[in-house]
């Protein structure tokens, strides 16, 4: 049988990989949802184009239309970012990540972070015009999470 090779975000630097941590990934990182991260890395990247998904083996590369920002970003490795919380949430909405963990990563922002971050989240989301989409997958969310 033929052995599958699978890159850990571990493996990034060494192969060149640089960027920004970015969705359900960095939401993982924060222990903000139960994405494995480290397995399935999700790097952000410019194109003119609307979104685009690119995926290479367990890799996969975000496209989006405005040029990158390094803006609400920490470096976690040798030229990998990660985005912040609260760019983190913004940015699964605004890129419309996968709604499961999306929810996921809502529901945990409003339960577990403070007052100040729901505050900076809240800020964050009106100033990007998806406030109001903010708190209606919060409403979702709440309606689905507490049921279990």
């Amino acid at each position: 049988m033929e052995e599958i090779f699978t890159v850990t975000l571990k493996d990034c630097p060494n192969m060149d990989i640089r960027g920004i941590l970015c969705t359900e990934a960095a939401s993982g990182y924060w222990n903000l949802s139960s994405y494995d991260y480290y397995c399935f890395p999700v790097f952000l990247y410019h194109t003119p184009r609307n979104r685009i998904d690119r995926i290479t083996g367990n890799i996969s590369y975000l496209g989006v239309p405005e040029p990158l920002s390094y803006e609400d970003t920490t470096p976690i490795g040798e030229g990998i970012y990660v985005t912040n919380k609260v760019r983190t949430v913004c940015d699964m909405i605004r890129y419309e990540s996968d709604m499961f963990h999306t929810l996921e990563t809502i529901y945990n922002f409003y339960c577990f972070e403070s007052v100040d971050e729901v505050n900076k989240l809240e800020s964050k989301a009106e100033s990007l015009g998806i406030l109001s989409k903010l708190h209606e997958l919060r409403d979702t969310a709440e309606e689905d999470f507490e049921e279990l």
